[in-house]
């Protein structure tokens, strides 16, 4: 005997497709102006560059110190060093202690 299931499945309708109207549609000049002046700026300063630069320095940086420049807390700081500075770019990086404060340092890429 089959054993009846309460789960009820959903058949999925597709609906009309929506087209975009060219009354919305960007223009050809919008699009050469928004590709030109993205193009002709300089690198906008990213938490990402501030992050290694202030870690790049010869004395590395504190904690507090990347806390205070990006304006995250300190568990996103650390988490962005270890999932995207060190496991996705590559970098080593030296840890210490120095004056009770956590100190983090660029050495070199790792070796691939």
């Amino acid at each position: 005997m089959a054993k009846s299931t309460a789960k009820q499945h959903k058949k999925t309708r597709q609906g009309p497709r929506k087209s975009v109207s060219r009354k919305n549609a960007p223009t050809a000049v919008a699009q050469k102006a928004r590709k030109d002046s993205t193009s002709s700026t300089p690198k906008q300063a990213t938490k990402s560059n501030q992050i290694l630069a202030l870690l790049q320095r010869p004395a590395g940086a504190t904690l507090k110190a990347l806390v205070a420049a990006t304006g995250w807390q300190a568990h996103s700081v650390r988490g962005f060093i270890s999932g995207q500075l060190v496991k996705k770019m590559g970098l080593r990086l030296k840890s210490f202690r120095r004056d009770g404060e956590r100190v983090y340092l660029v050495m070199r890429r790792k070796p691939a």
